[in-house]
């Protein structure tokens, strides 16, 4: 009998034992991260909510959270504080951070998940400042979006057509972008600049009230502004690019400009596993991400990989075995 009794005990031991160290089925991790895009009325924000979206749906444990930023110069200071996990920037900034080029501080401890899509550079003035090309812009009123990329870009456009900023100006407005639009529809300055993926939501209200002009800058040209902004170098995240007609209201005129792709960035701590999980989903379901917005729309998933900082490991990896990259 007492052996018996002594017998049970141990066995219930035995199964609390066993259930105290996981005999029953563990709850599934998860991990957290956010992304840091734009405004929340963006194109940041909206394919940041896609790759979201996707993740979220298709991970069993990976959960992103989009996070309207100021942009991508705040965004890289807080992936690289560790404030947030990644975030989206344009791939020169990128790189000027990365390498702490152009004057940019130095956060060498960022690197690239993906490519995303081209921002066009708008130029915009109004009809009756009679500015038809940049060489018109002195003595005028000229506002650009505040980023370190767009100060050098705007500044080296405007000195190839010999206008200095600081003094052929009659006032140089750096803003954020909503200011700059809203300055220009109410007659506080003559032309913009603002960058964006076109069709560009504010661009549109603009042209639509046939009061002003998109600005074009020849490819050739754009070669030597290159040039003068950053000291001769060649720019492999900037290309030409080309604003068809009829993309804008009151548009019936083809415009030629730059533009630049857009880097979507990690700090690099970030697990590598984690970073090819994310990836995997990314190609996986690219056609559902990039059904999200216009600009992404003819990306495939074979460019991804094309970027300005050298790739997060897990991302590498990834791509590697998808035969995206050699």
């Amino acid at each position: 009998m007492l052996k018996n009794v002594k017998l049970s005990v141990l066995i219930i031991a035995v199964m609390f034992v066993f259930a105290a160290c996981g005999g029953a089925a563990a709850a599934p991790r998860t991990v957290r991260y956010v992304v840091g895009t734009a405004a929340s009325t963006g194109t940041h924000y909206a394919i940041g909510v896609a790759i979201a979206e996707a993740v979220n749906a298709n991970s069993d444990y990976l959960r992103l959270t989009p996070q309207a930023t100021e942009g991508g110069d705040q965004n890289v200071y807080f992936v690289g504080a560790g404030e947030l996990d990644f975030g989206f920037v344009n791939a020169e900034a990128a790189r000027n951070y990365k390498y702490g080029l152009a004057g940019q501080d130095l956060i060498p401890n960022i690197l690239a998940v993906s490519t995303l899509q081209a921002n066009n550079h708008h130029l915009i003035a109004s009809i009756s400042s009679g500015i038809e090309t940049m060489a018109d812009a002195g003595g005028k009123r000229v506002g650009m979006s505040a980023g370190s990329t767009s100060e050098t870009l705007v500044k080296a456009m405007l000195l190839y057509h010999g206008v200095e900023w600081e003094t052929d100006l009659a006032r140089g407005d750096i803003s954020g972008v909503s200011d700059l639009v809203e300055k220009l529809n109410d007659g506080d300055l003559d032309m913009i600049y603002i960058g964006g993926a076109a069709p560009l939501g504010q661009v549109i209200e603009l042209m639509s009230s046939g009061k002003f002009r998109l600005i074009s800058i020849p490819p050739d040209d754009l070669v030597e502004i290159f040039k003068i902004g950053y000291g001769g170098e060649t720019l492999d995240s900037y290309m030409p690019s080309l604003i068809p007609a009829g993309v804008y209201p009151n548009q019936d005129y083809e415009v030629w400009g730059s533009s630049v792709f857009n880097t979507f960035l990690a700090n690099e701590s970030l697990p590598e596993e984690d970073i090819y999980e994310l990836c995997r989903i990314m190609v996986e379901h690219w056609d559902t991400i990039r059904a999200a917005h216009a600009s992404i729309s003819r990306k495939e998933p074979g460019e991804l990989p094309m970027v300005s900082l050298p790739l997060h490991p897990g991302a590498e990896r990834l791509y590697r075995e998808m035969g995206l990259i050699d």
